[in-house]
Order: C-alpha cells, then structure tokens, then sequence
C-alpha cells in the first residue's frame, strides 16, 4: 500500500486492527530444506500426496477442502463460519479457474484429509496487457499466463490443527515446489 493510505483512512477515524503481510518471492530452483524434507519423508507411511490431473479429479476433494478450512481456520482472527450456500458457491466461481496441478492435498493412511495448498497462476499483468478486454485479442494473453505462468498466487492452505506431524505439510511444499520448477514459475505471492 501506499504511505499515504494510512493518514487517508484515519482521518476517517478508522485505526489499524491487524497487519496482513504479502510478499512476492522468486522460487528457487534448488532448495536444499525442502530436499531433505523429500528423504526425510520419503518413505512415510502415515500420510500421501495427491495431485489432481483434472478439474473433475479436483472437485471430487472440494468437500474435504472446505471441511478442513473451517476447522484449520476456526481460531484465526476475523474469520466467521462459512455457509453450505457460500461453499457451493465460491466452488462453482473459483475452482473452474484453478490449474489441478497447482493444487495439493495431503491425505492420512485412514482417508483423512490431513493438510492442503492450493495456488493460480496470476493474471494481474495478463490483463494489463489485454487493456481489461477480452476481445478481440485480449484472451490471448489470459491464457498465456494460464498455461505457462511466470507467477502463481498462493490462494489458501490449511493444515488439521490435530495432526500434530510436520509431515503432510511439508511434503505439500516438496510437490508444490516440484510442479513450480517443471512449470517454470519464476515468483509467487504469498496471501496473508
């Protein structure tokens, strides 16, 4: 934000509550952290990965999704329940948009869904370049930034308060790293 915006919205006797902190990072192609979390989990029996191959697959996970984000973000300030109504519907107008790969759940042994991360390719310059347009030629570079992304925003991640393991969450980054790399992503945002 701008300097600015904080002397704007006091004077409108507003004050601050809470920071949320977003930060923009080049991924690095070689992580020696996240390497030895790959051996160090690699033979875990606990907890697996799994990826989606298409939106389909995706949506067959979308209710444990929601499930868990309540419970994972229950404590968190300013959060309030979400409705069957709200999660039918911020499924049906996100999840078309998301790229199953960048999408990751990690699941225990006995069918619980134990953590997750999911992330888009960014589309802000994507649509600067399209001038806000999509026709006549504006889509193009939508879905440039769609298929080959040069930075992806990290949407939401959650991981089961009572699985106590670093394991589910730390083999997500492994494979969120992984697709990054092989999909050449060279930045990604963090949300708050």
């Amino acid at each position: 934000s701008y300097p600015y915006y904080r002397t704007l919205v006091e004077q409108y006797g507003f004050t601050k509550d809470v920071d949320y902190i977003e930060s923009r990072t080049e991924v690095p192609r070689n992580v020696p952290f996240l390497e030895a979390m790959r051996k160090r989990y690699a033979s875990n029996e606990d907890y697996y990965v799994l990826g989606c191959k298409t939106k389909k697959e995706l949506l067959g996970h979308v209710n444990n999704m929601w499930e868990l984000l309540e419970v994972a973000f229950e404590p968190l300030y300013g959060v309030v329940p979400l409705t069957a109504a709200q999660t039918k519907y911020y499924t049906r107008k996100y999840f078309g948009f998301l790229d199953p790969e960048f999408v990751k759940f990690a699941y225990s042994r006995d069918g619980q869904m134990a953590a997750f991360l999911a992330a888009m390719p960014s589309l802000s310059q994507a649509f600067v370049k399209a001038r806000g347009r999509l026709f006549p030629t504006g889509f193009i570079h939508i879905l440039k930034a769609f298929r080959k992304p040069e930075m992806v925003d990290f949407l939401l991640g959650a991981a089961r308060p009572a699985v106590k393991s670093a394991a589910p969450r730390a083999m997500i980054w492994v494979s969120m790293h992984d697709s990054l790399v092989k999909r050449g992503v060279r930045f990604i945002e963090t949300n708050h």
